[in-house]
């Protein structure tokens, strides 16, 4: 699921219940074009007529983050990769715009467990889904 980060002081900080249409206008940090995620937040937005300024774009949602810790703007990033949110930055959820990329990993039933990198990583996805 995707989130909106922000920084401290910014006037939408201050709202627990965010809405799309909020980031009108707004300086929207985002991924590459080609990317998934940003494919998804564009026709999100655009579906509900919301014209952000796209004011920034990095390969790096690493990169994303400190953007908007530096105040360049505001950044709909994988909740997963805000968590917690860095110093300077809030979190919020977007209530009328649920973006999630279905994630998914297959297996052969019967097959030897595999090696122990995979078989922590493996469960660390369970783990992590199982919060969400």
């Amino acid at each position: 699921e995707m989130a909106l980060l922000l920084p401290e002081g910014h006037r939408l900080a201050r709202k627990r219940a965010l809405a799309a249409a909020d980031l009108d206008g707004e300086d929207l940090l985002v991924t590459e074009q080609g990317c998934a995620y940003r494919g998804l937040v564009e026709r999100a937005l655009g579906e509900r007529g919301v014209r952000p300024r796209w004011a920034l774009e990095s390969g790096s949602v690493a990169s994303l983050r400190e953007a908007v810790r530096q105040r360049l703007g505001l950044a709909v990033i994988p909740r997963l990769a805000a968590t917690p949110a860095p110093e300077g930055t809030v979190l919020r959820r977007i209530a009328d715009l649920v973006i999630a990329l279905p994630v998914g990993l297959v297996t052969r039933s019967g097959s030897a467990p595999g090696p122990p990198a995979l078989v922590a990583l493996v469960e660390e996805f369970r783990r992590a889904f199982r919060k969400s």
